[in-house]
């Protein structure tokens, strides 16, 4: 990867030739969705279930086409949690008894604060790992919000836990070699892997394929700034709601923006990655 890093490839960012600005493109989305925007709000790539390789993109009219490897640009990337109530038995089509759009406020059920849940992401007992090196009950997801070529918004790809190690693999020497992930051109793909029980699974599977022309980094910077905005006011907008719901005081979050001090993750402050609903 390392000499290849310094060619540019050619990418159609159709952003880079759009008559609109970037805050001019979010604002005319954010029209035709009833007047905000929230990560959930982009069409989703489709994770196939068991082994399978193939990815289910969205299309017009709510079908999907199959396709074994999407190029794109990983230009934003989050990350949420979601804690399901463990079944005795069957399979668990039931939603998440606590879930979180921006892996800090966490927005748990009355049943989901009766099993521990505090909607305090950073402090949540089931946010924690535990002995033994145990992953936490509370599952953690990074969602990346990928744009392909000639396409105006991106579309949002959740990587399983089972698939984080690849993505932070990835990054890392782009960070290292001073190349921001939201330049870099890559080619998702799938691969079947195994897990210690023996079950087949679809694992995530990144190449590099070339960085975008330097002289379109503003326009990208300029994009992931006024989507970082659009977002943050979004999901506020929704908590406010959600507080308002439950009969509580409709107060500012206090992880609003209202002060410089950010909080840290240090397994993504090592990897070079920004967090950008932390700003």
């Amino acid at each position: 990867m390392g000499t290849e890093m310094v060619k540019s490839t050619q990418f159609d960012l159709a952003i880079a030739t759009a008559e609109a600005t970037p805050p001019e493109l979010l604002e005319t989305l954010q029209e035709t969705l009833g007047g905000r925007l929230r990560p959930y709000d982009l069409q989703r790539i489709v994770w196939p279930s068991g082994k399978a390789t193939t990815w289910e993109i969205p299309q017009a009219g709510g079908d999907t086409m199959p396709v074994k490897e999407i190029i794109a640009l990983p230009i934003l990337t989050t990350v949420s949690r979601q804690f399901w109530e463990k079944k005795s038995s069957g399979p668990d089509t039931t939603p998440p008894v606590c879930k979180s759009d921006d892996g800090e406020r966490g927005h748990p059920t009355e049943r989901g604060r009766e099993l521990g849940a505090t909607g305090d992401c950073r402090t949540c007992p089931l946010a924690q790992w535990g002995a033994n090196n145990t992953p936490p009950a509370c599952k953690e997801r990074r969602e990346l919000f990928i744009l392909r070529e000639g396409d105006m918004f991106p579309m949002v790809l959740s990587i399983p836990p089972s698939s984080l190690k690849v993505w932070k693999e990835y990054v890392r020497p782009l960070g290292f070699q001073g190349l921001p992930h939201w330049m870099a051109i890559t080619r998702f793909k799938l691969q079947t892997a195994t897990n210690p029980n023996g079950d087949p699974y679809a694992q995530l599977k990144l190449e590099f394929v070339g960085k975008v022309d330097p002289n379109q980094k503003e326009v990208l910077k300029q994009y992931r700034e006024a989507l970082m905005a659009t977002f943050r006011a979004g999901l506020e907008a929704t908590r406010l709601e959600q507080q308002a719901a439950l009969g509580a005081p409709a107060t500012p979050s206090p992880a609003a923006p209202v002060t410089t001090a950010k909080p840290k993750r240090p397994e993504f402050n090592e990897l070079g990655e920004e967090m950008p609903l932390e700003e």
